[in-house]
């Protein structure tokens, strides 16, 4: 990349994360789904201009994600206008909302167990025993077994074995709100949010997909970011970098995470140690390389006219059972060389499924609608109508796996939020709050819960 497209490139970048603090200062909070969706953005793009310069990008891409970016803060800012709500009503109730889940205790542990047999009937579907993962030595043979029958082979899980693994996000949907509800349980009892990633592990291991972990990871985050709104309690930059435990525990899980990312890149390729500078070199492109490969295909095509797909990139999976279109592996065959390197990738962000399917235009229409849709949800959660918590944490979803191709592409994942949406409505989710020091805590009503004491 020459310096005068790095700075034609930075310069969208940097406006991007002020319109998304312009947001948080506007609203009062970075999870607002502008503030969020701005923030998220900004980051990878500095870090990939930054810790990638050699990688090509074209100037153009940033800016139209600035306005990608800014359509969405227009949206939100009309969808959370509907219904005249007073925003600085809601700012003044400054003590937060304490909740209670239905069943959650017990939701987690069965949702673990069903993706615990998810990973035995994965197994046995190629001839392994369980207890095959009791022995290191053995589990590069058998990772690299379903690696290469998945990709020479065209091998699928069982249709069972799928089915099940919607309950290992359902899992991870559920722990995000048991953890962000606030409720008073031991520590303990309170880390049975993390039991889905267990079989979610496993799962990873086994096919060496990165995305059996990052999905959970993503929907634990997703729903318990939304439980943080609905309990109105605000996340700030400022307080994490004051906390040295903080900035340790989010640095110690970014290393963990990248460790991850690398040890599934050897097992998938077959790589050991005396390989790892191509293990970094794919690790870099894969970690950095989206906005690359989301820039060299938008200069080439974003004038060219094509045909639509009208959904099939984005729901690909659910196009593919109905017999519309077929689902590629990864959505695109195609690579982009990001960089000087002999190293591709076919990842080429949300953004490029919404123009394929509906032009670039529609696309930004669309991103308007979300934006409505999130800031509705926002102003919703905000004021305690706890169902719409399904709408919101399926805006953070979204966005946090928008660096990639669209959340709804995978059928187990429409499956799980389609149980998790159900849950809500069923009443899920029970506000809690002292009344009194003598008296007990009783549930009250919240727009959707009739009164009762416990």
């Amino acid at each position: 990349m020459t310096s005068e497209n790095w700075v034609l490139s930075i310069i969208p970048s940097l406006l991007l994360l002020l319109l998304a603090w312009f947001a948080r200062h506007q609203f009062g909070s970075w999870l607002f789904p502008s503030a969020f969706f701005g923030l998220y953005w900004a980051l990878p793009l500095i870090t990939s201009l930054i810790l990638a310069p050699d990688f090509h990008f074209w100037p153009g891409a940033a800016w139209f994600i600035l306005f990608f970016g800014w359509t969405v803060h227009v949206g939100t800012q009309l969808g959370w206008a509907i219904g005249n709500t007073n925003v600085k009503a809601i700012k003044r109730n400054s003590q937060a909302r304490t909740f209670e889940l239905f069943w959650g205790r017990e939701i987690l542990v069965t949702c673990t167990a069903l993706g615990f047999l998810s990973v035995l009937i994965t197994l046995q579907s190629r001839g392994y025993p369980l207890s095959m993962l009791l022995h290191p030595d053995l589990i590069p043979r058998v990772s690299r077994d379903f690696s290469i029958a998945r990709y020479s082979e065209f091998y699928d899980p069982p249709l069972v074995a799928r089915l099940l693994t919607a309950f290992v996000y359902l899992g991870s949907m559920i722990g995000g709100v048991w953890l962000g509800t606030g409720a008073e349980v031991p520590r303990r009892t309170r880390l049975l949010a993390l039991l889905p990633f267990g079989p979610a592990g496993l799962l990873a291991l086994i096919h060496t997909t990165r995305t059996s972990l990052l999905f959970p990871l993503i929907f634990f985050l997703a729903t318990y970011f939304a439980t943080l709104v609905l309990r109105q309690v605000n996340i700030g930059a400022g307080s994490v970098i004051r906390d040295p435990k903080k900035i340790a525990y989010a640095s110690l899980l970014i290393l963990a995470g990248v460790g991850i990312f690398i040890a599934l890149q050897m097992l998938r390729d077959k790589l050991t140690l005396d390989d790892i500078s191509i293990t970094l070199d794919k690790t870099r492109v894969s970690l950095l390389g989206t906005p690359s490969a989301f820039s060299q295909w938008l200069e080439r095509e974003w004038l060219n006219g094509r045909e639509l797909g009208w959904g099939a990139y984005s729901f690909a999976g659910v196009y593919d059972v109905l017999g519309i279109a077929e689902r590629q592996q990864g959505i695109y065959v195609e690579g982009a060389y990001v960089g000087a390197g002999e190293w591709s990738t076919n990842i080429y962000t949300v953004f490029r499924n919404l123009i394929d399917d509906f032009s670039l235009p529609c696309a930004i229409i669309v991103l308007f609608v979300i934006g409505v849709g999130a800031g509705f949800a926002h102003r919703k959660v905000s004021t305690g109508a706890y169902p719409s918590l399904f709408l919101l944490s399926l805006f953070y979803a979204f966005t946090l796996w928008s660096t990639v191709v669209s959340i709804f592409n995978y059928n187990s994942i429409i499956l799980a939020w389609f149980i998790f949406f159900g849950y809500l409505r069923l009443g899920g989710l029970r506000l809690l709050r002292p009344v009194s020091s003598s008296r007990k805590r009783e549930v009250v009503h919240d727009q959707c819960a009739p009164i009762a004491r416990k």
